[in-house]
């Protein structure tokens, strides 16, 4: 096959070659990347050919949406934090592959990656084909990743369909984490550091009334030796304040995903709590034991604890708001389809439906 040189202005070509099961190169944030629909196991295929890869090794999924990524992927409250701080940009992430994928090219794996690109074309790209692409870097497998258009034409003429002239970004291939795990694990080193990424997953945003002052205090002392960023959204003491003050800025912290998890105490908790559940996206859980603390996590994917000053000792809160920070969500099922019925109904509300 003649392997074309097109320019951005082009994408009508671009996109032609794809719905023909083509493999078409072009320059990202960091390097040339060669793509293909995941939809097209021809193309899948001639793409393995051209890079000499190993069959049994997978490709990472290109996508442009939040809602692509849930429609193939299992995820879990952390994990849509770190795509919320980290998509767009130079960080790959392993997460659990959807367990209702039966067929297709992800049909025996347990994990996909996902990136998200920042370059305005490749999601203008992305728009225009309106499915993810599969997305590897542009050379032979085991070679140097290419990142200009010429070093491409010499690495892989008449191996793809067309490459897109240009330079790529900075050369430095994308960071690549696994969360598919309770812990994140660095796969490959890149531009971001793991250190980073880190700092983003174990944010935890308090508040409090001064009916928990002395709890709140606790419990940030605590986290703070456990390595947790915390940010206080007060009270600053004890003296008498409006729970849905503090506690509304925190649970919308957590919502737009500056914070990975919330802890909100009031005298009951139970003001706190109500506040906190108003907030699209919150599943705040009221708690008052250890046990009741794990099932929340496990069950319902809790992403803000709410405790009572009143109801419940220091001691007991500050073992509770742990056990709730370190227990992982199950990831069953009948969870999720439970979670996502109870997004629906949230859905519904503020839309009116």
């Amino acid at each position: 096959m003649e392997t074309r040189i097109l320019r951005q202005n082009q994408m009508n070509d671009v996109l032609q070659d794809l719905h023909l099961d083509g493999v078409v190169a072009f320059p990202t944030d960091t390097v040339y990347g060669l793509a293909v629909k995941l939809s097209s196991p021809t193309a899948i295929l001639k793409l393995t050919q051209a890079k000499n890869r190993p069959l049994d090794k997978p490709y990472p999924v290109l996508v442009s949406s939040l809602e692509q990524i849930e429609s193939l992927a299992q995820l879990t409250h952390r994990d849509r934090q770190l795509i919320k701080q980290w998509m767009p940009g130079s960080v790959t992430f392993v997460f659990k592959k959807n367990p209702q994928i039966q067929s297709g090219y992800f049909a025996e794996s347990e994990t996909i990656a996902f990136r998200c690109p920042t370059d305005i074309w490749i999601k203008e790209l992305l728009d225009k084909v309106m499915e993810p692409l599969l997305l590897t870097s542009a050379n032979i497998s085991g070679d140097p990743a290419c990142v200009t258009s010429d070093e491409v034409i010499k690495h892989l003429s008449r191996k793809i369909d067309c490459v897109i002239e240009g330079h790529a970004g900075g050369g430095i291939p994308s960071t690549i984490i696994d969360a598919s795990h309770l812990d994140l694990q660095v796969i490959r080193k890149g531009e971001v550091s793991m250190n980073d990424i880190l700092k983003t997953s174990n944010t935890v945003a308090l508040a409090c009334d001064h009916g928990a002052y002395p709890h709140k205090e606790a419990i940030k002392a605590r986290l703070l030796e456990l390595g947790y960023i915390v940010e206080d959204f007060g009270t600053k003491d004890g003296a008498a304040v409006d729970y849905p003050d503090t506690v509304y800025p925190a649970a919308k912290s957590v919502s737009e995903g500056k914070n990975t998890w919330g802890i909100v105490l009031c005298g009951t908790g139970i003001g706190a709590s109500i506040t906190a559940n108003k907030v699209k996206g919150i599943r705040c859980a009221l708690v008052f034991d250890q046990e009741t603390a794990r099932i929340t996590r496990e069950h319902n994917d809790s992403n803000i604890l709410a405790l009572g000053g009143r109801l419940t000792d220091v001691q007991t809160a500050v073992k509770i708001a742990e056990i709730w920070l370190s227990s992982p969500f199950s990831n069953d099922e009948r969870h999720i389809r439970r979670i996502n019925k109870v997004k629906d109904i949230e859905n519904k509300e503020k839309t009116g439906e």
